[in-house]
């Protein structure tokens, strides 16, 4: 059907006999969308394998629990189900069987991101989690994964060609997980080949210590500028590493790694970053991780682990302190944060900013996830009197501020579906009254009708005489 006036009739509040004269197949896909629907009526339209908009629309209505395991019955389509976790429709037990039956690889990231999923679920629904999603859920739950886990995650998340939402949201996840991590770190960069989506992430990490990790990291060089340019700028790159890119195919690097080389002798940071000594090596390490031009937060991991070094003048102790009191947690754990600011609040006789916690996409508003909400139409009669016996027409007509008799009745159903759809049902009702076969007729005539809506009621009722 490609009416839109037909349309607008079918989402109105229709009595049973009525509704049962429009529900034909060629309707009820369009009855589907009526949010005004009665209980008789949604147990009319609803069928098993129907398209899986149809099927969600059916969700948009407070449903009883009758209705509700109706659906869990029929229903497997992950899309379709995480309707009924977008109104407070579902119990904790229901909500287990829906994400027990659900399918689809969407599902679980979405349905986490609903409003209504018991928190208690939330880790049950994570098991489904796949590519980014699945490693920010365990950057952020790092307590419950061991390397081996960490390592799996990683490695079938980079092997299985699912998308991963995007590069800098995949970097910034894998270095909060490597952050603090050696022997992961180790794992990854001794493979072979080291998969080119975790070079950039690796390349730039504090852990990165193994000079075979650092030279096997660019064993491959296809499609290496940025994991190369963040090598060369790394502290604890090796000499041999570095002048090993010396003919990288990309100029930057080239570039990158003549001035790094460009020195009388070549200087790395040998020590971890809280126990470095020399004053020089520590300002070095303040211009790498304080916030700069291109990065606004600076490197808040590396900066949480610099904090602990007491060697750190005072002056600088403070810029650290206001630095990571404001840093989001997308790159650092709240756990390394909290310790840092912590330490530092000691040292400088500050107080320590509220303790922070970890949160992941489930905690922030997407809006390709809110709430599916239909259009709900400010009707004159309520859908829940049916069949609105004993209305006084006349004095609602009198009190409605559209003139409904002139401007509706006047008007051509294109205007009608654009202009005056408050006060429509109402109009109806009074025009045609409740005569299902007045409503039928009026439907039909609609396809090809060009004049007005007043023109269109008269045909109609004067055909079903």
């Amino acid at each position: 059907m490609n009416n839109n006036f037909q349309e607008l009739v079918l989402s109105l509040p229709l009595t049973e006999e009525v509704f049962d004269k429009l529900a034909t197949a060629e309707n009820r896909p369009a009855l589907r969308a009526n949010t005004a629907l009665s209980r008789r009526q949604w147990f009319v339209l609803w069928e098993k394998d129907l398209p899986a908009d149809q099927a969600a629309q059916m969700l948009d209505h407070d449903l009883d629990r009758e209705q509700v395991e109706t659906v869990l019955a029929s229903e497997r389509r992950g899309t379709v189900l995480l309707s009924l976790f977008r109104r407070p429709l579902l119990d904790k037990e229901q909500q287990e069987r829906a994400l027990a039956a659900a399918k689809g690889s969407t599902f679980a990231p979405m349905v986490m991101q609903t409003k209504h999923l018991d928190p208690a679920l939330r880790s049950v629904a994570a098991e489904r989690l796949v590519g980014t999603d699945r490693l920010e859920w365990i950057a952020v739950h790092q307590s419950e994964y061991d390397d081996d886990a960490a390592f799996e995650a990683i490695t079938e998340t980079v092997a299985s060609k699912l998308p991963l939402r995007d590069l800098r949201t995949l970097n910034q996840t894998l270095g909060k997980i490597i952050a603090s991590r050696p022997g992961l770190v180790h794992r990854l960069a001794s493979q072979d080949p080291v998969p080119a989506q975790l070079r950039t992430a690796l390349a730039s990490s504090r852990l990165l210590l193994e000079e075979s990790d650092q030279m096997n990291l660019f064993a491959d060089r296809e499609d290496s500028k940025f994991a190369a340019l963040a090598f060369v700028a790394n502290p604890v790159a090796y000499e041999a590493p570095v002048r090993s890119l010396i003919d990288h195919e990309e100029p930057e690097v080239r570039n990158a790694v003549r001035k790094r080389l460009d020195q009388k002798t070549f200087e790395r940071v040998s020590l971890p970053y809280d126990q470095v000594e020399d004053p020089a090596q520590l300002q070095r390490l303040l211009r790498r991780c304080l916030p700069g031009i291109y990065r606004s937060e600076g490197r808040p991991a590396d900066l949480a682990v610099l904090a602990l070094n007491d060697r750190i003048e005072l002056d600088d102790a403070r810029k650290v302190f206001d630095t990571l009191s404001f840093v989001s947690l997308d790159t650092v754990s709240a756990s390394m944060l909290n310790t840092a600011l912590a330490h530092l609040a000691q040292r400088l006789g500050a107080q320590a900013p509220d303790q922070r916690f970890d949160g992941g996409f489930w905690d922030r508003e997407d809006v390709s996830c809110r709430a599916y909400q239909s259009e709900h139409f400010a009707w004159m009669l309520s859908p829940h009197d049916r069949p609105w016996e004993g209305v006084d027409f006349a004095a609602l007509v009198q009190t409605h501020p559209v003139d409904l008799d002139k401007r509706i009745g006047a008007s051509t159903l294109a205007h009608v579906v654009y202009e005056d759809r408050v006060g429509l049902h109402l109009w109806l009702v009074h025009t045609l009254g409740l005569n299902p076969v007045h409503w039928e007729m009026m439907l039909n005539l609609s396809k090809t009708h060009l004049g007005s809506l007043a023109t269109l009621t008269k045909a109609a009722k004067r055909l079903t005489r």
